[in-house]
């Protein structure tokens, strides 16, 4: 489409194929076109149903829509409000028709079906009174914290607007008393701001001092501010090279607001953990985490009064970089032996900041970390085998060793064999479950047992393309978790 101007007419400006494309992308933004095209195929298999976690309407406001419209286009919006229109939307939704439904799963015209969505506009106030709805189904109960990871596991949380509240919580970000709230999050902000501002190394700022050869540009002393700073920048730069590549059909993650974000966060996090660094497939891990921050922190604008005083500190889009880090470090804790290449000597004076040998996907012959490994031939060779023996021994037969798709589908927590939406899900469950994320294990085997057919007919080379590639015309989403929960049996109740 051809780059255009956005002007408050909207009716002259959006057609109403715009409208279905943006509220399209506001769906699933972040499948690809191989996706989109089979989209129909695979959600009808799936049966996904898409309803609100308070109601069956899924709500769109002014700027949201708009929003949505603009990015699909890529097109500048604008703002400006209308005195006979203060809402901005219903010149839109009037130009096509008072109420648009659609499906994930079908097309724009299809209004039938399980997996169809009807659209309203709203009004601020309505938005408002949603919000605080779901919010009291979520939090308000004595024992709200069981109620939510019930939810997760059940798939509930899919359409929620306090999904990054939910994950906060599950990854012990926040405390279960909600008196704390606000404390621990502030706490954590401070120090985030604090550690930055700590990494961030510019020598031109720093008082010279007498001893010349120390702060001299070429100078290679370990403790010269001028070799920390070519030091970072290698490494700023090996991120931002796999930031550039990252979602490259989604704009969303190469607005400069959001590469620096990520950037801040994957460089402190390296510089925090100098014996790990920094490893190719981190940034993939990061990334859900800010789209579902930002995504949540746009609800900020509906919270008026002190009603929701504290979802409205909570939901602060001016920390959403911060709470980022909190979330990544998390679930970087509970990653992090994937990660590595060695076993650390505690010997050794030197860490590598930098492992030219980082990449984990490109070359899976290549010795993982002992760590990963283990934990590999332990899902293969006892849990499938016990699942499953027929298929573990046709892999066995065929010598298809898990690291060769298995390094990415556990590093990545399964984030780049699902489409976007689809895999949050999985990662609802697995934050749900606690921040050892025991339920991998399980997923693993279930995705195994989804496609089991097509490996039992296989050679080695199919089968093998299968893994690497895992089919899109997959069932619903959440009946892996629920294939999980019930193989690994019931759990040990806990925070």
């Amino acid at each position: 489409m051809e780059r255009q101007e956005f002007s408050p007419n909207f009716p002259s400006s959006v057609s109403s194929q715009d409208i279905h494309d943006a509220l399209d992308a506001f769906g699933g933004p972040f499948r690809n076109q191989d996706t989109i095209s089979s989209k129909k195929a695979s959600n009808r298999d799936s049966g996904v149903s898409e309803s609100s976690f308070v109601s069956d309407h899924l709500t769109f406001t002014s700027d949201s829509l708009l929003n949505e419209i603009g990015h699909a286009n890529q097109m500048p919006i604008s703002h400006n409000k209308t005195s006979d229109d203060p809402l901005g939307a219903s010149h839109i939704l009037s130009a096509s028709a008072p109420a648009l439904s659609f499906g994930l799963g079908a097309d724009a015209t299809d209004n039938k079906g399980p997996n169809s969505r009807v659209v309203n506009a709203t009004s601020p106030w309505d938005e408002a009174q949603n919000l605080l709805e779901e919010w009291n189904k979520l939090f308000s109960s004595s024992h709200y914290l069981s109620d939510l990871k019930a939810h997760a596991l059940n798939g509930k949380l899919r359409l929620s607007k306090f999904r990054s509240v939910a994950w906060k919580l599950f990854l012990e970000c926040l405390p279960e008393k909600q008196e704390s709230w606000l404390s621990t999050s502030k706490q954590h902000r401070e120090e985030y701001i604090s550690f930055k501002s700590k990494c961030i190394i510019d020598p031109n700022k720093i008082k010279e001092t007498s001893n010349m050869e120390t702060f001299h540009p070429l100078s290679q002393e370990e403790d010269s501010p001028w070799k920390k700073f070519f030091k970072d920048n290698e490494l700023k730069a090996i991120i931002l090279r796999d930031l550039e590549r990252l979602y490259p059909e989604n704009p969303y993650f190469h607005t400069e607001r959001v590469r620096d974000m990520m950037l801040n966060i994957l460089f402190c996090h390296a510089k925090k953990n100098e014996t790990l660094g920094y490893k190719q497939g981190m940034h993939e891990l990061l990334a859900p985490l800010i789209h579902v921050l930002d995504t949540d922190s746009r609800m900020y604008r509906y919270f008026d009064g002190n009603q929701m005083e504290m979802t409205k500190a909570i939901l602060d889009p001016l920390y959403i970089e911060h709470d980022a880090f909190m979330l990544f470090s998390q679930v970087m804790d509970a990653t992090e032996t994937w990660y590595h290449h060695y076993q650390p000597h505690p010997e050794a004076k030197q860490q590598q900041l930098i492992d030219v040998h980082a990449a984990p996907f490109k070359d899976p012959t290549t010795t993982p970390p002992t760590a990963i490994v283990k934990k590999l031939n332990k899902i293969q060779d006892h849990l499938l085998r016990k699942h499953d023996t027929d298929l573990w021994l046709h892999l066995k037969d065929l010598d298809i060793a898990p690291q060769l798709y298995g390094l990415r589908w556990i590093r990545l927590l399964f984030s780049r064999e699902f489409p976007f939406p689809d895999f949050l899900v999985l990662w609802d469950a697995l934050f749900a479950e606690g921040t050892h994320l025991d339920l991998v294990d399980y997923i693993y085997i279930g995705m195994l047992h989804s496609i089991r057919n097509k490996l039992m007919a296989g050679n080695y080379n199919s089968c093998l393309g299968h893994l690497m590639k895992f089919p899109r015309t997959y069932e619903d989403i959440h009946s892996y978790v629920k294939r999980a929960v019930a193989m690994r049996g019931p759990k040990v109740s806990g925070r």
